[in-house]
């Protein structure tokens, strides 16, 4: 073991032993672990409570909370109550940033993945969406425009995914403005384009 090593759990008798360090507490209170230097005896932490049955992770005192992992396995970094698996929330601009040092030809990538299963898919399911939120004058969250991935034909060796644009005219009001087809050809205003380039206005003007 390394030197500056205090407390060492070992059981090597063989290849396939385990060794664990059990923290039992009360099922309406939390196990934790300290972690401290000479000028504070806390300054991280790592807790499980009992009662909501999460993980949380503290840095920089003993009252930040920066991580939390619940019960359903729902992920919040600086968010306490995570809305879906993994909920960012930072009160700086720039909220995540992907990085690749790998010498290639080209930059990391992102995938978003939608994989409901064998035959699960349809002609012209949506395989994702980038939505774009925000909040009114009242401070309600609002969806205000969308980009979405369409998978047009699912047909095995025929397969064709368009890509559409989406934004809000009203209140109740939030439809496709803009779709670019497996083709290439472009429609605004329209989703059944068949010329490259299709252009519609409005009643009394439009445009081919």
């Amino acid at each position: 073991f390394d030197s500056n090593i205090v407390l060492a759990i070992s059981k090597n008798t063989t290849t396939s032993s385990y060794a664990g360090l059990a923290l039992n507490s009360g099922n309406a209170a939390s196990a934790f672990i300290h972690f401290g230097d000479t000028d504070d005896s806390n300054v991280g932490r790592l807790d499980y409570n009992h009662t909501d049955n999460c993980f949380s992770f503290f840095t920089n005192g003993n009252d930040t909370e920066r991580l939390r992992i619940k019960s359903d396995g729902d992920v919040g970094i600086g968010e306490n109550t995570p809305a879906a698996r993994l909920h960012v929330k930072t009160s700086k601009r720039d909220v995540a940033i992907f990085e690749s040092t790998n010498n290639a030809s080209s930059g990391p990538e992102l995938f978003i993945k939608h994989s409901p299963g064998a035959d699960a898919m349809q002609h012209g399911d949506t395989i994702g969406l980038i939505q774009f939120q925000g909040r009114d004058t009242l401070n309600n969250a609002t969806l205000f425009s969308s980009i979405r991935a369409i998978a047009a034909d699912v047909t095995h060796n025929d397969e064709k995914g368009d890509l559409t644009f989406w934004t809000r005219t009203d209140d109740s009001t939030f439809t496709e403005k803009l779709r670019i087809t497996s083709g290439g050809n472009v429609g605004i205003g329209t989703t059944g384009d068949t010329n490259p380039h299709y252009l519609k206005f409005n009643a009394n003007r439009s445009t081919e």
